[in-house]
């Protein structure tokens, strides 16, 4: 490794992150902190260096050519952590996570459906009694036993910057699908693996990705999961809350708000 460290929480882990351009420890500030002395890193959970050959491959799996490298090295960063943290109980999944009365509640879909719309109504219309631990991509941790899955922010957290260096305990998951009528109804494991496998990363090592699809096997059995019919106002926000939570959403409202546009 080299010179200069960053040292990260990573879900409840640590690691040793080394950057190959400046940037980095701007970008995920609130997880960590800089350090000199590289025999910081020997007991990490985790290390990764980051290389010019990394960057290049983000470069070119890149929707856009125009992407400076200081962004490109933090997409590295999450892709080698994403690699190696099925080995570790953990894996990232591509969903928005709101927390409320202490628990987390996962909204997923794909890009464009509306789950980042979603949670932000949860927060405008709940105002301070719900916050967004992660807006894009938080890291699960699926410890086993009677322990609690639970939801960790992550700096990777979509175009918005919603994210909080906290975890709370995953109560549910929900995928999220432009209705024109508000439905939040329970689901079984066999119906969620065909929405749900896809929000997970699948790391490309063979072991790997056996581990990750057993995490995924393990929340969908521990986790209740969800399907939520929406359009993009508040009523969706009631379907969802009491659904999940088991409030009565007109209990904690506390702003009316209109129809928004899918983001």
């Amino acid at each position: 490794m080299g010179d200069s460290l960053f040292m990260m929480d990573v879900a409840g882990l640590s690691a040793a992150i080394a950057p190959c351009v400046p940037g980095f420890e701007a970008f995920a500030a609130e997880y960590g902190r800089r350090v000199e002395d590289v025999a910081e890193a020997q007991d990490c959970d985790l290390c990764v260096e980051v290389t010019p050959a990394m960057i290049a491959c983000e470069r070119e799996m890149a929707d856009s050519q125009h992407y400076s490298d200081a962004y490109l090295q933090t997409l590295a960063v999450q892709r080698a952590l994403a690699e190696e943290l099925p080995k570790h109980g953990r894996f990232l999944m591509h969903a928005a996570v709101v927390e409320f009365g202490g628990k987390a509640y996962a909204f997923t879909a794909p890009s464009g459906t509306g789950k980042s719309t979603h949670v932000r109504l949860w927060c405008r219309t709940l105002g301070d009694t719900a916050r967004i631990l992660n807006g894009d991509k938080p890291f699960i941790w699926v410890p086993g036993g009677e322990h609690r899955i639970e939801a960790y922010g992550t700096p990777w957290c979509g175009k918005e910057g919603w994210n909080v260096n906290s975890h709370a305990p995953l109560a549910a998951v929900c995928v999220v699908r432009r209705a024109a009528s508000n439905v939040c109804a329970k689901v079984d494991a066999a119906s969620a693996l065909d929405w749900l496998g896809p929000q997970i990363y699948m790391p490309n090592n063979t072991e790997a990705a056996f581990l990750a699809l057993g995490l995924l096997d393990a929340l969908m059995r521990a986790v209740p999961l969800y399907e939520l019919s929406c359009d993009m106002t508040s009523d969706a926000v009631r379907a969802s809350f009491e659904a999940m939570t088991g409030e009565q959403f007109d209990s904690w409202r506390v702003n009316e708000e209109g129809a928004e546009h899918a983001e």
